[in-house]
């Protein structure tokens, strides 16, 4: 029997990226992945503004909305459009941008590269027991990045296997908030240096390793214990939740709903 897939976009003020996106993913799943999915839904959310975004909890909270209706869940960007992908159920934790994904240049010429073996973002697939096991993403990197790796760390630690698929996307142009550029110095953004700080004292990755010591594992484990910080902690309230047009694209009826939320997880 087809598994029901659902799709989380944490988004906020990309709406140009949006309106790419979504008749893009109606097309993609009614042509070339007809296949995959039984039912498929798409939960697009999106932050309030007066606080810094929060990418980690935007997933946990749309997690919580649609995990109900689906079997497995895709974890999704704005600004990756699936070009050749596999989206079908997966064992454990499956990263699947691949290709497409090296390096990107935004308009002020800051240029960023991923080593693949070590990326874990962009569009991501979870077995709902494994998001569960490992308590989500973190709700505590605010402004820019880390809980992407933060919820690979999860997983070693829970045991999750890493099963990375090698998808092809066609990245759409942003400027990364990771970095400031002042004339030619490109410099570490303060949400960036604050986020990689916080990462480093809940776990103890060796560079660019796949594995951890005992050790390593022990201690990672006993700080995820004791931080209790993920899914099982969101608060949050719903400003607004409503259907959004089903696009010409779209030959299976995708369900597709923009949910506003007021999150209401303290900032650390």
């Amino acid at each position: 029997m087809a598994k029901n897939l659902g799709i989380v976009v944490p988004y906020r003020d990309r709406a140009q990226h949006l309106q790419i996106l979504v008749p893009h993913l109606a097309a993609f799943f009614s042509r070339a992945a007809k296949d995959i999915g039984g039912n498929i839904t798409v939960t697009v959310v999106q932050q309030e503004y007066g606080l810094e975004f929060n990418a980690g909890l935007m997933k946990n909270i749309g997690y919580s909305l649609c995990k109900n209706i689906c079997d497995y869940v895709c974890f999704h960007d704005v600004d990756y459009l699936p070009i050749w992908v596999d989206y079908s159920e997966p064992e454990g934790f499956a990263p699947i941008a691949w290709y497409g994904s090296e390096s990107s240049t935004d308009a002020r010429g800051v240029t960023t590269t991923h080593i693949l073996d070590y990326f874990f973002g962009g569009v991501v697939l979870f077995r709902k027991a494994d998001f569960e096991k490992v308590n989500g993403y973190a709700n505590a990197y605010w402004g820019w990045a880390y809980e992407d790796v933060d919820v690979y760390n999860r997983c070693l630690v829970e045991d999750v296997p890493l099963t990375r698929r090698k998808g092809t996307f066609q990245r759409l142009p942003h400027i990364n908030m990771g970095f400031d550029k002042s004339g030619e110095a490109v410099t570490p953004s303060a949400a960036n240096t604050r986020n990689k700080a916080l990462f480093e004292s809940r776990f103890q990755p060796r560079v660019h390793a796949h594995s951890l010591t005992q050790s390593e594992l022990d201690a990672n484990r006993r700080t995820c214990m004791k931080e209790k910080d993920g899914l099982s902690t969101i608060e949050f309230s719903i400003l607004d939740r409503r259907s959004l047009p089903s696009p010409m694209t779209d030959e299976r009826g995708i369900k597709i709903e923009m949910v506003t939320v007021s999150p209401l997880t303290p900032k650390p």
